[in-house]
């Protein structure tokens, strides 16, 4: 079993479609580069029914993902990008009605023993919640940038997100060609499998 040892090469593609029986579409997916640390939490929601004063049933449904991410740095042009802010002759400028666009968000995950985890969410915004700034002191230390966001299922087929291993073999020829072919073109477009 092969163990997640770091993180890379995180790209966002704009949500350009999404419509309920449709099919969603994205635009070429843009690599944002300095990826430090990505962290995914499932945001579940939980019921319970009861009868005669017990619990009948009770069941669990994952409703979004919860998404932080940690940067080296961002430029100003590909946060007004993710965040909706005006992004003008090389000035960044913030309005209190700015936007973000939907994105889907891809990246890789190196594998101890060889290969790679890819993932894909497909339908959230990101924002970029604070700024860091501090004097220099006896040491330097530099600030990360961190962005928030929800992903939530597709309007059109409710998928939210997906995974595959580069290693992973089916046993079908067929199916690990297709397989294969997919994790080959993982950035250069957002992968939905059938």
């Amino acid at each position: 079993m092969s163990r997640i040892v770091g993180c890379r090469d995180m790209h966002i593609a704009k949500l350009t479609k999404d419509t309920p029986g449709g099919t969603p579409t994205w635009d070429k997916p843009i690599r944002v580069p300095s990826l430090i640390n990505v962290s995914v939490s499932d945001t579940v929601e939980q019921s319970k029914f009861y009868s005669d004063d017990v619990i009948e049933q009770s069941f669990s449904k994952t409703a979004g993902k919860e998404i932080t991410i940690e940067l080296g740095y961002l430029t100003t042009e590909l946060e007004a990008l993710i965040t909706g802010k005006e992004y003008k002759n090389g000035v960044l400028v913030q309005g209190g009605d700015d936007m973000p666009m939907e994105v889907a968000l891809l990246f890789r995950a190196p594998k101890s023993k060889g290969g790679f985890r890819y993932m894909v969410l497909y339908k959230g915004t990101l924002a970029r919640t604070e700024s860091e700034y501090a004097t220099q002191e006896d040491s330097v230390e530099s600030a990360t940038v961190k962005l928030v966001g929800t992903f939530i299922p597709l309007a059109s087929n409710g998928k939210m997100a997906a995974t595959a291993d580069s290693d992973t073999l089916i046993g079908d020829g067929d199916a690990d060609i297709a397989l294969q072919e997919m994790i080959t073109n993982w950035f250069d477009e957002v992968q939905l499998p059938e």
